[in-house]
């Protein structure tokens, strides 16, 4: 949030170490490290103070900040990378923890585009405990541009890449011993605070035994303060003693005031007054202030404070040894403040931090589903593996519930350890051990062995049917039984997609379209996207494109488009532009489908975005062409294995292969075919093409290859007319739906049959010739100039004039993305606008100079 100037009225200027953050801004980052009470927050408001011409943005750190979804939320507002209306110009994906290198990658371009420079102050930021987020941070300073600065406060070393910015950037590093109070500085933080001349030998003593540390010498200052104080000697200066002599010291009605608060997360009057049942909580909260008592302004808060961290945790000790004190009742009376108030995550981190088990889960159910379909699972997990694990199998619904929090936020593994446990206890009831067999079938994305899940999904189904009570408290916390039912569908639809059936996948995923529940727009999404997914497989591509379509233009209504459930969509138009043979037109969406599958973990659909880069991009240079981790699922194993054969038959070393005799059709029998035809066995190709017959529910894809692999079997037996009608009848099955890539994928003998076709060619044979890697200069042209499939996709839209708001609508990417590669276009191609990249684009032979409309 927006910085506003804010720091205690005893607070002394430290005019060398602000000199020193100054000289440090040329760096991308600075580092502050010193223990609770040293004065880091103090130094650092005073420096943002002073700063001219720079927006200071100022980032309080909490544990709700490892929720990779709501961080980057609260991140980007913050830096203000939103539209007037609110919606987020940044369309960015999480990773399952951190940032992720794209998420990282559109913040630097964005901080790069801002007028101006920004400093962006991360305090606390000991209270991550994620060491993959701080990773993240660090490794997105790396790549700020000048104009932007980071300051990384923390009470402990953030070692992580430390040495590398020391070696690289020069950074700064101010530390316990640069923030201790010289003689001088002590002498006017005692009298700003006692409001008198202190005596000399009490500077003295307290500069030797406190050594400059902030807060002993504010607390020694506190009891000095107080005329009945004791001398200030050696037992006076341990913390917890002198937060007690403060405490003791003080009128009793303030000190319970003060001890009651310690339940509070932040202050504001308001909160104080139904907490403590005081009157002018406006008044208590500016003489706390003004008397110094430990309480910090919340950086774009308005009105709102904190205490210190060390001194809550003395209020807290204080409270919890109270005989006459009931944290419980004060928690729970914060959090009823804070839910009045629209604050339900506060009112609920309030009512955990006092073990206020049950009432903290009865504010969890109701806002849990919410919260998923926000993509902030990682919160809900949060929350509940907070609760002790007696107290959720005592309400065995909240025990569930964290297995799907779980499960949602990309740890399948335990997830289905949970729900297993749960599945073998004969507490659970029916409803919920539908609920939990319908969600042990959803890990299909997660974790391999479809066939596993299929028969999870098919027993999910049974349940749900056998299960015709179906209460209002359940649907409420888990879904209707018909969104349950739709849910079982979809993991079987996926299972069979995993397990290669493609015709059984399409036809689960359709019917499961039709029910009621999927007119609910958020599982409409999963559902669109995965039976698109499974028709660009199969050659479907119409069916694909507006299936694909129709789910990102809802998830784009919805504010979803960053959100995993996107994922298939996303992949889909980046197999049919694949099919299509522009595989160009795919790439932007393959790295959004990838970031988004990889972003909770979907590792199976990582698999299938992993086999789409190996075809997309052979240059391995996307973040899908690593392989992913574990193991892949059956249709992705069987395309890597395809791919590897092919590009083997393609250099002119055709590998023995061997498929399985009940082995469908399919692009690794058609290569076995094809590689005895390379090594001029063509009997045996004959033999083995005729051992897999014909389905009629072959899919449009395997149907062509049928028919290509039949049109080579004939020519290679001299049977030039027969190998000649049958090339055109796979044209004009492929037709209909553009289906190029089977005659690619079949490779330069086949290419070479379609260019040697007697007669008019027609229309779709040409572009099945056109669209060829092999056919032009265009891929060396782009090598030349090291321009990647993404940049060469939204270099092919530029001469169709649209705006860059518009050509980010029709990718269904953020306007920030768009910025992003394009400006590396202009880079790469040495041009400064749009007409120049245009030209030059036309010159080296990566775009028709005849070129006026937008591609589709």
């Amino acid at each position: 949030m927006e910085f506003a100037p804010t720091h205690p009225p005893h607070a002394v200027e430290r005019r060398d170490l602000c000199a020193r953050l100054d000289h440090a801004l040329t760096a991308p980052l600075t580092l502050v490290v010193a223990p609770a009470g040293s004065g880091k927050s103090v130094l650092l408001s005073q420096w943002a103070a002073g700063l001219r011409a720079t927006r200071v943005i100022w980032l309080d750190m909490s544990s709700a900040d490892e929720d990779p979804a709501r961080f980057l939320r609260r991140f980007l507002r913050a830096i203000g990378a939103t539209e007037h209306a609110g919606t987020p110009s940044l369309v960015l994906t999480p990773s399952q923890r951190g940032l992720g290198e794209s998420a990282m990658e559109a913040l630097a371009t964005h901080f790069a585009q801002a007028d101006g420079r920004t400093v962006i102050i991360f305090d606390d930021l000991h209270r991550v405990t994620d060491a993959v987020l701080v990773s993240d941070l660090w490794n997105l300073a790396d790549l700020l541009p000048g104009n932007t600065h980071f300051v990384f406060s923390s009470r402990v070393d953030l070692r992580m890449n430390a040495n590398r910015h020391r070696l690289h950037h020069g950074i700064l590093e101010i530390r316990q011993g640069d923030l201790a109070f010289d003689a001088e500085t002590t002498a006017k933080v005692l009298a700003r605070i006692t409001r008198e001349a202190p005596d000399p030998a009490h500077i003295a003593r307290i500069q030797e035994q406190t050594e400059g540390w902030a807060a002993g010498v504010q607390l020694c200052a506190l009891a000095l303060r107080d005329p009945a104080s004791a001398p200030v000697d050696e037992e006076h200066l341990a913390v917890d003693y002198l937060a007690e002599e403060m405490l003791d010291g003080l009128e009793p009605r303030r000190r319970s005031v003060l001890i009651r608060l310690a339940v509070a997360e932040e202050l504001s009057p308001g909160l104080i007054e139904d907490v403590t049942g005081i009157d002018a909580g406006d008044r208590f909260l500016s003489d706390l202030v003004r008397d110094s008592m430990f309480v910090i302004a919340v950086p774009g808060g308005l009105g709102r404070f904190r205490f210190h961290h060390l001194f809550r945790s003395v209020l807290l000790l204080r409270l919890r040894a109270s005989h006459e004190l009931d944290e419980g009742r004060l928690a729970r009376a914060a959090a009823a403040w804070h839910k009045a108030h629209d604050e339900s995550d506060a009112a609920i981190d309030c009512l955990i931090s006092a073990s206020q088990w049950n009432a903290a889960i009865d504010e969890i159910l109701p806002r849990s589903r919410e919260l998923y379909e926000r993509g902030e699972s990682h919160t809900v997990a949060r929350w509940l593996s907070r609760v002790p694990a007696a107290t959720r199998r005592a309400r065995i619904e909240v025990d569930l519930l964290y297995a799907i929090a779980e499960r949602m936020s990309g740890r399948a593994a335990l997830a289905e350890d949970l729900l297993r446990s749960l599945l073998d206890s004969p507490q659970l009831p029916p409803e919920l051990r539908a609920v939990a067999q319908v969600q042990l079938a959803s890990c299909v994305q997660f974790l391999p062995h479809p066939e596993v899940y299929l028969a999870q999904s098919r027993l999910a189904g049974s349940l749900l049917e056998a299960t015709a009570e179906w209460h209002a408290e359940t649907a409420a916390h888990f879904g209707s039984r018909s969104l349950l039912i739709l849910l079982a569908r979809l993991a079987e639809g996926r299972a069979h997609f995993f397990a290669g059936d493609l015709t059984r996948s399409r036809s689960v995923l359709s019917a499961a379209l039709d029910l009621d529940a999927a007119a609910y727009g958020f599982y409409r999404i999963h559902a669109l996207g995965s039976l698109a997914l499974t028709a660009a497989w199969a050659g479907n591509l119409t069916e694909a494109v507006e299936a694909s379509d129709e789910a990102l233009m809802v998830a784009s209504d919805l504010g979803l488009l960053g959100h995993a459930a996107v994922s298939d969509a996303y992949l889909a138009r980046a197999a049919t532009a694949l099919q299509r043979g522009t595989p160009d037109l795919g790439a932007l969406a393959l790295h959004e489908g990838h970031v988004r599958a990889q972003a909770n973990a979907r590792h199976q659909l990582v698999w299938v975005a992993h086999v789409l880069a190996r075809m997309i991009e052979p240059e391995g240079m996307t973040l899908a062409a690593r392989p992913p981790d574990g193991a892949p699922p059956p249709i992705a194993r069987a395309g890597m294995r395809a791919i590897g054969y092919r590009r083997q038959r393609e250099s002119g070393h055709p590998a023995l292969i061997s498929t399985a005799r009940d082995a469908p059709w399919d692009a690794l029998v058609f290569e076995e075919v094809a590689s005895l035809l390379q090594r001029g066995e063509t009997a045996s190709a004959e033999r083995r093409l005729t051992a897999v017959p014909g389905d009629a529910d072959e899919t449009p894809t395997a149907a062509v290859l049928r028919q290509i692999a039949r049109a080579w079997i004939a020519h290679a037996a001299d049977d030039r007319a027969a190998g000649a009608a049958r090339l055109r009848s796979a044209l004009a099955m492929a037709e209909p739906e553009g289906l190029v890539q089977p005659f690619h994928f079949a490779g330069a003998v086949v290419m070479d049959l379609v260019a040697r076709l007697s007669g008019a060619q027609g229309e779709f044979a040409r572009t099945v010739l056109s669209t060829s890697p092999a056919a032009g200069s265009r891929e060396t042209a782009a090598i030349e100039v090291s321009l990647t499939r993404r940049e060469l996709e939204l270099l092919a839209y530029l001469p169709s004039r649209l705006s860059n708001s518009e050509l980010a609508a029709r990718c269904f990417v953020s306007l920030n993305t768009v910025k992003t590669h394009l400006a590396h276009v202009y880079r790469k191609l040495g041009a400064t606008s749009r007409d120049e990249a245009i030209a030059r684009a036309q010159e080296l032979g990566l775009i028709d100079a005849r070129s006026t409309y937008t591609p589709r």
